[in-house]
């Protein structure tokens, strides 16, 4: 995998007595934790950022830590942030995050033995501006683009067109061709063709807003077919009014806001260690 990262971690003391990432090199009280934090801990982290993330630009993290709880390889708090940063194929635009309680093997990091990773799962909370251009960059990675093509088969059976009858018949195997999202004020515009082995591809072209229910649910608002990309105006599908896509139970969406070209969200998400 190959990655292009500037990073850089944060100078500052935390007013509990514990200390954040720091220079190797900085003479303080506190330089036994300090040296095990940015020679061990730090560059580990980094490394393991990397094997996340495909690309980031100005890459910052910081790391706050006690003694006791680092040497027990607990870690206080991580916060990462980033520029158009790719993990999994998805070009984020810009991302924070912030992640606590995280319990790591760094026992095993000290005396050389294993990479750094992940004992526990742990909660990050988070905001991510994901800019239009981005979005449908990202449209091309599997992981979006199996969702995508998933979400539209749903509409599908559930009457968003005449190809209602075509979608019944179709096992859940669909590709997604051609996709592309409009950005604009509390909706967006989906264009894409679905195709299916022996069967004709149908395309596709809807306006929505959506609804957070219950911070892991997303609510179609106000959806219409159009005729065109560029129409201004639709048909409107009142049977798909308030039909709703679970994000599961690891997923707490704060906010999302739809405007111009770019989509803000906030929210919460369970980070869970692979097996």
């Amino acid at each position: 995998m190959r990655s292009e990262m500037d990073s850089g971690e944060s100078v500052s003391p935390s007013d509990d007595g514990k200390e954040l990432a720091t220079d190797p090199g900085l003479e303080t009280s506190g330089l036994k934790q300090s040296r095990i934090i940015s020679t061990v801990l730090s560059p580990a982290v980094r490394l393991f950022l990397r094997t996340l993330l495909e690309r980031a630009e100005d890459l910052q993290f910081s790391i706050e830590a006690g003694d006791r709880q680092l040497l027990s390889g607990c870690i206080k708090q991580v916060t990462v942030s980033a520029r158009k940063a790719v993990y999994k194929g998805l070009c984020l635009s810009q991302v924070r995050i912030v992640g606590q309680g995280i319990r790591t093997n760094l026992g095993q990091v000290i005396r050389r033995r294993q990479p750094l990773r992940l004992m526990e799962p742990f909660p990050i909370v988070g905001q991510v501006l994901w800019l239009q251009a981005d979005l449908n960059a990202s449209l091309q990675s599997p992981l979006l683009a199996n969702g995508m093509a998933e979400f539209l088969l749903i509409l599908l059976k559930l009457g968003l067109d005449e190809s209602n009858a075509w979608a019944q018949r179709l096992p859940r195997e669909v590709s997604l061709q051609v996709p592309r999202i409009v950005l604009e004020p509390d909706r967006l515009t989906i264009s894409a063709t679905l195709a299916a082995a022996n069967a004709r591809p149908v395309n596709i072209m809807l306006r929505t807003g959506f609804n957070v229910v219950n911070g892991n649910q997303l609510q179609l608002c106000y959806p219409e077919r159009l005729p065109h990309l560029g129409a201004d105006k639709g048909v409107s599908l009142d049977r798909l009014e308030g039909v709703t896509f679970d994000l599961g139970s690891t997923v707490y969406l704060e906010e999302l806001i739809l405007e111009a070209g770019q989509i803000r969200c906030r929210g919460q998400i369970m980070v869970t260690p692979e097996e």
